[in-house]
């Protein structure tokens, strides 16, 4: 039991797991991502990983590795990749990174949520505990999880499966419905800064990982509209009551929304129906990262996905952003559909 942990599916947003998943990879060590998600969940301290668990949990995979105290000679001579520690990230704690590459000027690692980094070798220096995982050896013969092949099989039967699930629906709405709802919002000033649901009973507040604005339609009766949740009704078998307002939100360049789930325990969200009312501007897809798909923006189209299983429960490869738009302004609309109260 992990008190700290409201939801397992958060784990995916862990920056340890997503650490150690990059490690593994740049190791080329044959581990599921589903094994090392189960393995970190299991460490008694989540969502505070130590390094020592982490030495042990590699070890079971046959990668020998030591937990050092260095100074930035001994880390410039050591075998990389290795897991270090940065104190102080935009949250005030503590992350850990993987040092991919170090120069006698720069050091290169990556960081969870934003890739590959390149810092001064001074600027790191400052910043760094000093602390360093180092990875010494990988048995070829013996690394890896023994069921490596079945559980691989199984998370991409898994991944396979929803994805086939996820469906793209063009000329859901027509493009003057489009343009209706675009003005609608538009001429009523609708449009505020998006907020985020945080999920514990408090009111929604506006965060960096979500720049865009919001426009709340709360006039159900507008025929547009009223053709639009009675479409939805048909496509999801669910009862209009059980249809949210609709929202629709707006994209100017570099404004996104970054990896989230729209389904949690205080909203009950079954499916989520989005609509591209327009593509004139550039980039600004929708993107699944745990099943690598991305969706491009066509006007009239929507993108349909389940958000919770049979037990109500979030699915893991839900989670999904909003890419940034390059150019131009991107408009869509929410539909959230929930699933009756128990």
């Amino acid at each position: 039991m992990h008190p700290i942990l409201k939801d397992p599916a958060d784990v995916i947003f862990n920056t340890t797991v997503l650490t150690v998943e990059h490690l593994i990879e740049k190791l080329d060590v044959k581990v599921t991502k589903m094994t090392i998600r189960n393995e970190l969940f299991d460490c008694a301290s989540y969502p505070v990983i130590p390094l020592d668990y982490l030495c042990k949990m590699l070890e079971g995979w046959g990668i020998s590795s030591i937990v050092l105290k260095a100074n930035i000679e001994i880390l410039k001579s050591v075998n990389l990749p290795a897991i270090a520690y940065l104190p102080g990230n935009l949250e005030g704690l503590g992350v850990f990174i993987v040092v991919v590459g170090i120069s006698d000027d720069f050091v290169s690692y990556y960081l969870a949520g934003s890739g590959v980094q390149t810092e001064s070798l001074k600027e790191f220096e400052e910043r760094w505990t000093e602390g360093v995982l180092v990875p010494l050896e990988v048995s070829l013969n013996q690394s890896g999880e023994e069921l490596y092949l079945e559980n691989k099989e199984i998370e991409n039967s898994l991944k396979n499966i929803y994805k086939g699930s996820v469906r793209i629906i063009d000329n859901f709405i027509s493009n003057e419905d489009c343009d209706f709802i675009i003005d609608y919002c538009d001429s009523n000033e609708l449009f505020a800064r998006s907020k985020v649901d945080i999920a514990n009973g408090q009111d929604d507040i506006v965060h960096p990982v979500r720049t865009s604005y919001s426009a709340l339609i709360e006039d159900r009766n507008i025929s547009a509209l009223n053709n639009l949740y009675s479409k939805v009704s048909q496509f999801t078998g669910s009862l209009v009551n059980n249809i949210e307002n609709i929202q629709c939100v707006r994209y100017g360049p570099g404004e996104q929304f970054g990896v989230h789930f729209d389904s949690d325990i205080t909203n009950r969200r079954l499916y989520t129906l989005l609509i591209y009312l327009n593509d004139n501007y550039q980039a600004g897809e929708t993107y699944f990262p745990e099943i690598d798909l991305k969706i491009t923006p066509k006007k009239g189209r929507c993108l349909m996905f389940r958000n919770v299983d049979e037990s109500y429960n979030k699915i893991l490869h839900s989670v999904h952003s909003g890419l940034p738009t390059t150019s131009g302004v991107k408009y869509a609309c929410n539909i959230w559909v929930r699933y009756p109260k128990p």
